[in-house]
């Protein structure tokens, strides 16, 4: 009866879909193939994960000392190194492959998700070539995130499972998922403002239960004496962050590049208190807004906001399936050449394809961080009010439909 229930489950699933994965499989196993075969299937940040996860367990600080590269230091929440301790019984080659193998089922089932919430309808075309666009418009960050071995995929794929139960009414599940995204990687849970702001106080419980219940698990290992001293011990790592990782593409460092002022956090928060003033004055003027938008918008600007590498803004990902869609249905010239010229920069600025001369000084004018911010006052300006799309007022207000 299971394995009948399943077949038909995922015979409901439009084929193409399946072949959009095939494609996945396809890329990922060229990529890493010509990886191994130039020696560069280095995975760095998995070999953080890796050693930080066999020290702890081992009774060794993880947060001493640094992993693999002299910036590769571990600065993930305690709770994480539960996460990965399988991983301490393998060898580091057979953690590459099924980490590997992870994020390629991430990618497919993430972009996969967010075509189905967000573009595919019943009854219209399908538009399944917006799946391969948006995968080209995220390439360049995928190859480094499979090159550096790292979770933002993972990131992505909890994120859209969250919004797929949350979109079905499952709130509590959805908390789950959300809430195992933010130990993941706290920088995400500014993500979650907006459910203040809309009041979501159940989804806002079950991911504080879920927090609690993170928050005392490195019990288990440390014991209540050592609880205190392994998450001092983070607190300590994350606040050395800045000192170990640069970025062009953070707030704080355009402000110093286009106009000179220097400000550790002052231009973050300032977009961050617009985001939310806007957020608030849409509250009030449309009455009734559509949680998912909001979601969506805020994690794009998580990359912004914190000093992070350039595979972070694969988080921008579902910002940029929506501002796609929406593009199809208007069809208004100016916003396809605004959006075209931010894709240039956002999506195809790489040493391999452009080289260093050309590359390197679009590195330092930020323009990765500025392309992403113009995505989202777009998001904001032809997204966000009920009034502003054509076709089907808001892409997200179908949601729950679904």
């Amino acid at each position: 009866m299971i394995l009948s229930h399943l077949r038909n489950k995922f015979s409901q699933i439009p084929n193409g879909y399946y072949f959009f994965g095939i494609f996945c499989v396809l890329f990922v196993v060229l990529m890493v193939t010509v990886e191994m075969v130039n020696g560069k299937f280095w995975t760095s940040d998995l070999a953080v994960y890796y050693g930080a996860t066999n020290d702890y367990f081992d009774g060794i600080n993880p947060y001493k000392d640094y992993y693999e590269l002299p910036t590769g230091y571990f600065k993930y929440a305690p709770t994480t190194l539960y996460f990965f301790y399988p991983m301490v019984w393998l060898k580091f080659f057979i953690v590459q492959i099924l980490h590997t193998t992870l994020l390629t089922l991430s990618l497919w089932i993430s972009i996969s998700v967010l075509h189905y919430l967000f573009v595919y309808r019943e009854g219209e075309r399908k538009l399944f070539g917006i799946l391969y666009l948006s995968f080209s418009f995220i390439a360049i960050h995928v190859v480094r995130e499979f090159h550096m071995g790292n979770v933002n995929l993972l990131l992505l794929f909890f994120f859209t499972l969250g919004m797929w139960n949350y979109s079905r009414h499952k709130q509590g599940i959805g908390a789950i998922w959300w809430s195992i995204m933010i130990v993941l990687k706290p920088i995400v849970i500014l993500t979650f403002i907006p459910l203040l702001f809309l009041k979501k106080w159940k989804v806002i419980g079950y991911m504080a239960l879920c927090g609690i219940l993170y928050f005392i698990l490195p019990i288990f290992y440390s014991g209540f004496n050592g609880l205190s001293a392994v998450w001092w011990n983070w607190y300590e790592a994350i606040s050395n962050h800045s000192n170990h990782v640069q970025s062009e593409n953070s707030l704080s460092y355009l402000l110093r590049y286009y106009t000179g002022f220097q400000s550790e956090w002052g231009a973050s928060n300032a977009f961050l208190v617009l985001l939310m003033v806007f957020l608030a004055w849409s509250i009030w003027k449309y009455k009734t807004l559509n949680t998912i938008q909001w979601l969506t918008l805020f994690l794009a600007f998580c990359p912004n906001f914190f000093v992070t590498d350039t595979e972070h803004f694969l988080l921008s990902g579902p910002l940029l399936i929506v501002l796609l869609k929406q593009l199809f249905e208007q069809k208004n010239a100016i916003l396809w050449v605004i959006y075209s010229i931010c894709i240039l920069f956002f999506s195809f600025n790489a040493n391999d394809l452009l080289g260093s001369q050309i590359s390197d000084p679009l590195d330092r004018a930020g323009l990765l961080g500025l392309t992403n911010l113009i995505f989202i006052v777009m998001y904001c300006s032809i997204c966000v009010h009920p009034r502003s799309s054509s076709k089907n007022q808001s892409v997200a207000i179908h949601l729950a439909n679904k």
